[in-house]
């Protein structure tokens, strides 16, 4: 949380998605980033664009189950964070 800024990775996401239009794995950042900043109607639409490029490339499932669950997070409201509990 102390490094965590959500405009910037705003900023930064939509700069790669214009670098790489349509790219799942940008789509997937852009999304993440729009959650962070309260954005959650464009997050939940970011990210079912990038489930839908997913799942046509025929990527593994396990991909597209993180995918849906991060699609699961931006539908309720809330940002999706790294699940790795802190270091001692």
């Amino acid at each position: 949380p102390d490094y965590r800024n959500g405009a910037l990775a705003l900023q930064h996401a939509q700069k790669a998605d214009q670098l790489l239009p349509n790219h799942p794995d940008v789509l997937d950042t852009l999304a993440a980033a729009y959650a962070e900043t309260a954005r959650f109607d464009e997050a939940a639409a970011t990210q079912e664009r990038s489930i839908a490029l997913l799942a046509k490339e025929g990527r593994a499932s396990a991909g597209l189950e993180n995918a849906r669950l991060r699609l699961s997070y931006y539908q309720a409201q809330k940002p999706w964070r790294d699940q790795t509990p802190p270091r001692p």
